[in-house]
């Protein structure tokens, strides 16, 4: 386990090239419509029930990550994206998209616009990206 010396996130690997742009949370959200907020509210209470949970605001995005990154929650201007890194791949909607990025990883692309899109479908898929590969 290394951590920025700049930023002080946490990486498993030595020097993982990474971005330090930290920014306030609530910049992700001005001018956005208010369901993006409670959706990302909803998201990070359940969450927060997963254990130790460092959650780190970018510039293009807020970071969730446990042993590693798991899931980025990206505001758009009018919806968010979600981007869950998982060791399956799934091909069920909301997943509009899925990029394999490693012999073992695959990005997931789900798109929310309201808060009753963060159903218990899509919170058990982040349960279980967490502990397959955030845990």
């Amino acid at each position: 386990m290394w951590k920025c010396p700049d930023c002080g996130r946490n990486f498993r690997q030595l020097h993982q090239p990474h971005s330090c742009g930290i920014v306030p949370i609530e910049k992700h959200f001005i001018g956005k419509p208010e369901g993006l907020r409670l959706a990302f509210e909803k998201i990070l209470a359940e969450v927060s029930t997963f254990g130790h949970i460092q959650v780190t605001s970018l510039n293009g995005a807020i970071m969730f990550a446990g042993a590693s990154s798991f899931l980025a929650f990206k505001t758009r201007k009018a919806y968010a994206e979600l981007e869950l890194l998982s060791d399956t791949e799934i091909n069920e909607f909301p997943v509009y998209k899925t990029i394999k990025v490693s012999k073992s990883r695959v990005a997931l692309f789900v798109r929310i616009q309201s808060v009753e899109e963060v159903d218990q479908q899509l919170l058990r898929w982040i349960k279980n990206v967490w502990q397959a590969v955030g845990k």
